[in-house]
C-alpha cells in the first residue's frame, strides 16, 4: 500500500503488517522528528519544569542550567572558566592543604653573600644555605680539604728524582705502591731504557745479527727476531725491490699467464708509444682531454690512449699474425724470439680462429674509412688523448658514429696525425734539453 508521510510528505509503499502495528513515517529520521515533536516540553512524560535561570558566582552573568544539574550540585559556574577561578579562590594560601607559610623565604648566601629566594619545605629540609651548585660544591670542598678530610694523611711527600735530581711533590698512597722515584714520564722512560738494556733486558736475544746483503754484498746489521720471518736478507729499500724483481719474474708471479700482459692488446701498443701520443697532443693543443675540455690538473690520472677505430691490434700487422696462427706449437719454439710478447699472443688467438677473421674484417672497413678520408699511409693508425669518462662514452656508445667524428676532427686539426714517431720524440728531447 502507498502512504504519505506525516513529516516529510513524501510517498513511500508499506505492506499491512507494518500499518496494523503503527507505521506512519517513510523513514527512521522522519519517525525521530516526529517523537521529538510529541514529547516536546510539558507533554514530555518526565518534564520537570525545563531549565533554571541562575546567575554565576564569579563573573555575574546569567545563564541557564538544567534543574538535575542543580540537583547534583552544579550550576554555580557560566563556563569552565569561572569554575577554575572559583577552585583557586578557595584552595588558596591558608586554605591550600600544601600551605607552609606563603612566598619563599630570603636568604643569604653562606658563601658569596648574594641574597635568594628558596622554599620553605626546602629550609625545612636542611637546604637553602647556597644560591648555586657552585657555591655549594666551593663550600664542600673548603669543608673536606686538608686536615678536615676524612681520609688525609699528612699530605704530599716531598721527594727528589732519581733521574734529574729535581725536588717534586707526590701523593703519599701512589709512594706505599711503588710510584714517587721520577718527576715526569721522560725521566721514568730514561730510567727503564737504562735498566732495562742489552743483556738486562727480558727479551734479550744476543743482539743484532750480522749479514750479507744478497743484492750488493755489503755486511748490516739486522735483529735477530726479524731473521725467522724471512726478513734480513737485504740492506736497504733499494736491495730489496732489487730482489724482489728478480723473484717474481715470469712463473714465479702467482697472477702469471704466460707472457700476454698486452693482451687483447698488440705488443707494439706499449708504455713508449702512448707516451709519444700524449707529448705530441699536449705540445701541439695543450694538456686538455681532445674531447670535452677538461684539464689534466683537474683529474688524478693521466688519459687514456683511446683507439680511434677500436682496433687493439692496430699497431700490428694481421698478416704476420696469420703466419704465426698457422705454424704449429713445435715451429713457435724454435723461432729464437719464441717469448716474445707477439708469439704469446698468436698462440691466444691460435685457439680463437673465428676471432682473427672478424678482426681483419674489421681493419679492411677502418681501413675503407681512411683511405674515404685521405689519411696518409705513415699517419696510421690514429690515436686520441682522452679522459676516463669521455673513454668510457665513446667505447660503449655508437662506435661507427664516433669512428667518423673523431677521424674527421684529427683530420681537421693536424691532417690526421696523431703521435711523435721515435726520431721526432728524441729530436724534441733533445731540443727540449739543449
Amino acid at each position: 500500500m502507498i502512504q504519505i508521510c506525516g513529516i516529510c510528505g513524501k510517498e513511500f509503499e508499506v505492506r499491512k503488517s507494518e500499518i496494523k502495528r503503527g507505521r506512519k513515517y517513510c523513514s527512521r529520521e522522519c519517525s525521530d522528528k516526529a517523537c521529538s515533536i510529541t514529547y516536546r516540553g510539558e507533554r514530555n512524560p518526565s518534564w520537570s519544569g525545563g531549565p533554571v535561570k541562575r546567575i554565576c558566582e564569579i563573573c555575574r552573568k546569567e545563564f541557564e542550567v538544567s534543574r538535575s544539574a542543580i540537583k547534583s550540585g552544579r550550576g554555580k559556574f557560566c563556563s569552565r572558566e569561572c569554575y577554575w577561578e572559583a577552585i583557586s579562590q578557595r584552595y588558596r594560601g591558608k586554605n591550600s592543604s600544601y600551605w607552609k607559610g606563603g612566598p619563599p623565604a630570603k636568604r643569604i648566601c653562606e658563601m658569596c653573600g648574594t641574597e635568594f629566594e628558596i622554599g620553605r619545605t626546602r629550609i625545612e629540609k636542611g637546604e637553602g644555605k647556597y644560591c648555586s651548585p657552585e657555591c655549594f660544591h666551593k663550600a664542600h670542598s673548603n669543608r673536606f680539604r686538608g686536615e678536615s678530610h676524612h681520609s688525609w694523611k699528612g699530605g704530599d711527600a716531598k721527594r727528589i728524582c732519581e733521574i734529574c735530581g729535581k725536588p717534586f711533590d707526590i701523593r703519599r698512597s701512589r709512594v706505599k705502591k711503588g710510584y714517587g722515584k721520577y718527576c715526569s714520564r721522560d725521566c721514568n722512560a730514561k730510567a727503564r731504557s737504562q735498566k732495562f738494556r742489552g743483556e738486562r733486558a727480558p727479551t734479550w736475544k744476543g743482539g743484532p745479527a750480522k749479514r750479507t746483503c744478497e743484492i750488493c754484498g755489503m755486511p748490516f746489521d739486522v735483529r735477530r727476531s726479524r731473521i725467522p720471518k724471512g726478513r734480513g736478507k737485504y740492506c736497504s729499500k733499494e736491495c730489496y725491490g732489487e730482489g724482489r724483481s728478480q723473484w717474481f719474474r715470469g712463473d714465479n708471479v702467482p697472477w702469471w699467464k704466460g707472457g700476454i700482459s698486452f693482451f687483447p692488446y698488440c705488443h707494439l701498443f706499449n708504455h713508449s708509444l702512448k707516451k709519444r701520443i700524449r707529448s705530441f697532443w699536449r705540445d701541439n693543443f695543450g694538456d686538455y682531454c681532445m674531447l670535452c675540455g677538461k684539464q689534466r690538473g683537474s683529474i688524478r690520472r693521466q688519459f687514456d690512449v683511446h683507439h680511434v677505430f677500436y682496433d687493439k691490434l692496430a699497431c700490428c700487422h694481421i698478416d704476420h699474425l696469420k703466419i704465426l696462427i698457422s705454424m704449429t706449437d713445435e715451429e713457435i719454439e724454435s723461432i729464437e724470439e719464441a717469448t716474445s710478447p707477439l708469439l704469446e699472443l698468436a698462440k691466444v688467438y691460435k685457439l680463437n680462429p673465428e676471432k682473427v677473421a672478424e678482426i681483419e674484417e674489421e681493419k679492411l672497413q677502418d681501413t675503407a674509412i681512411m683511405d674515404r678520408y685521405g689519411i696518409p699511409e705513415n699517419y696510421r693508425p690514429m690515436f686520441l688523448p682522452l679522459c676516463q669518462s669521455c673513454h668510457n662514452f665513446t667505447t660503449h656508445g655508437d662506435r661507427e658514429y664516433w669512428k667518423h667524428k673523431l677521424c674527421q676532427n684529427i683530420l681537421w686539426l693536424t691532417g690526421g696525425k696523431s703521435y711523435y714517431t721515435n726520431e721526432e720524440f728524441l729530436s724534441r728531447s733533445t731540443g727540449k734539453t739543449a
